[in-house]
């Protein structure tokens, strides 16, 4: 007789039911994620598609008030999108980061999210249409011991190479501008970045949201996690592959770059001038919080141990060493975490800032404010006194519209309408104004220049360079070949660099 123990098949029943149930369960759990999943990606489709009219919409009038600014002006195009604002009102909603790009006779529009940072668009102002994209790089400069010149999709590099510098793959010095390929072949350069100092001078550039970096590694400046020195330009992954490079700048020995709107620092650290809360370096870009955790970061630039930061709220923070009053915070104390920089600059709109060495400049309102290091007049205040908190440059440049600053070591140049203004250490011919006598107020640059429209400046330690509608114009310190004229002799004004064809 078989007797059937009625607890075990009672177990074996519920075990069966419960594996059922288990199974039953998962595929629930499947079928209500895929749900979610799609329902996500409609409802993120429909975003994007909203989030595309609206900017197409904002990018049309936008082109429609830089159109009726031009006409307005006879033709004239204005150096930047913040010259179009004050003069006409421009509103930019704060959901979209609008940015204007000039050319010889051209100029682009952009605009692009200010949460997803690789939605965008532009208008070229000739045609008028909108595409989906990236305005075209313009041609910029950058001067430091040596020059490097980009235009879109070609980088020229030249004068000293003895630490590579140059990106050439040697350490030839070169006294004319030669082509920089290799990994950078048929990239758009968008920027490029030159640092110096006494242990060597190192390279960074933005290619189309990417980082390169090479030449001095000394306290990882590089950003590629060790101190090997690179001879070509380097990709700079590590904590930056996943965002969108926006603007960088390298000075001394750190490094700092603005990424998908947070500010990453990186190298040399002693004065605290990564901003991250300590003293020490750093071989990889690090972020840094603080204050500016909460803030899109708008524009940047670092001193020799200070640096400085505009967010789009228009803010300006500050941090580093600030014995001589560069951090423009009414003192002359260190920090090591960003501070706000307030004063004369509160609820101005900030477009613009530039670190010398111990000197800081900013356009706020289309004005130009100065502070920190004043010995060699670098301010352009008409003494020598040394300011710790931001002060309006006036002189010969009063009542002007300022639409770029370049902070040299000890020299300061600026363009305002079209015409070029340095002043501060002229002892190497730095300032163009024919001898090598230091100025204590903006003077006006112009002669050698024959009345060429000036775009930008680029102000190094010992020489400068501008370029203009007649192109390319260096002068100053010239031992290493920097001036890019084929030779090592100074120039006490502005000469015409013959570029490849």
């Amino acid at each position: 007789m078989n007797v059937i123990n009625s607890s075990t098949e009672s177990s074996n029943y519920i075990g069966r039911k419960s594996a059922f149930t288990v199974v039953e369960l998962i595929a629930v759990i499947v079928v209500l994620a895929i749900l979610v999943a799609v329902s996500y990606a409609g409802y993120s489709s429909v975003q994007r598609a909203a989030l595309s009219t609206a900017m197409r919409s904002e990018l049309s009038k936008a082109y429609d008030v830089v159109e009726l600014y031009v006409s307005d002006s006879g033709g004239r195009l204005p150096q930047n999108i913040d010259e179009v604002k004050s003069q006409t009102g421009l509103r930019i909603p704060e959901t979209m980061l609008l940015k204007y790009v000039s050319y010889n006779d051209e100029y682009c529009l952009q605009n692009r999210s200010a949460k997803d940072y690789k939605h965008r668009y532009y208008v070229m102002g000739e045609s008028g249409s909108i595409s989906e994209g990236r305005c075209p790089a313009p041609m910029s400069i950058n001067t430091r011991g040596s020059t490097c010149l980009s235009n879109n999709d070609t980088l020229y590099c030249w004068g000293r190479n003895s630490n590579y510098e140059l990106g050439l793959g040697d350490s030839i010095q070169r006294n004319s501008p030669e082509l920089v390929g290799g990994i950078l072949e048929d990239k758009v350069i968008d920027q490029v970045s030159f640092s110096s100092s006494p242990t060597g001078n190192n390279v960074c550039l933005n290619s189309d949201g990417d980082l390169y970096c090479w030449g001095k590694n000394t306290y990882g400046r590089l950003g590629l996690g060790d101190t090997l020195d690179r001879n070509s330009p380097t990709l700079v992954a590590q904590n930056l592959s996943t965002r969108n490079i926006e603007e960088i700048s390298t000075r001394y020995e750190h490094t700092c770059v603005i990424a998908t709107g947070e500010v990453l620092c990186w190298g040399y650290n002693y004065y605290g001038q990564l901003g991250v809360g300590d003293d020490t370096a750093r071989y990889v870009p690090t972020i840094v919080g603080g204050v500016i955790s909460n803030e899109v970061a708008a524009h940047l630039s670092v001193g020799m141990w200070h640096s400085c930061v505009v967010t789009a709220e228009d803010r300006v923070y500050c941090w580093g060493r600030g014995s001589s009053g560069q951090l423009g915070l009414g003192d002359t104390t260190s920090y090591n975490a960003p501070q706000l920089v307030g004063s004369e600059l509160t609820g101005k709109d900030v477009s613009s800032i530039s670190s010398g060495n111990n000197h800081t400049c900013a356009i706020a309102d289309n004005e130009l404010y100065c502070w920190g290091d004043n010995s060699s007049g670098q301010l352009g205040l008409g003494d020598i006194s040394q300011r710790n908190s931001p002060t309006k440059v006036q002189g010969s440049m009063a009542g002007r519209l300022v639409q770029q600053v370049s902070s040299g070591d000890n020299h300061t140049c600026a363009v305002s309408e079209g015409q070029l203004f340095c002043w501060g250490r002229g002892g190497l011919g730095q300032l163009g104004t024919g001898n090598t006598s230091n100025q204590q107020q903006p003077v006006l640059i112009q002669a050698a220049l024959q009345g060429a429209r000036v775009y930008s400046v680029s102000s190094s330690g010992e020489h400068t360079c501008a370029l203009t509608s007649a192109g390319l114009y260096c002068w100053g310190n010239n031992s290493v070949g920097q001036l890019g004229l084929g030779d090592t002799l100074i120039r006490l004004t502005p000469a015409l660099v013959e570029l490849p064809v």
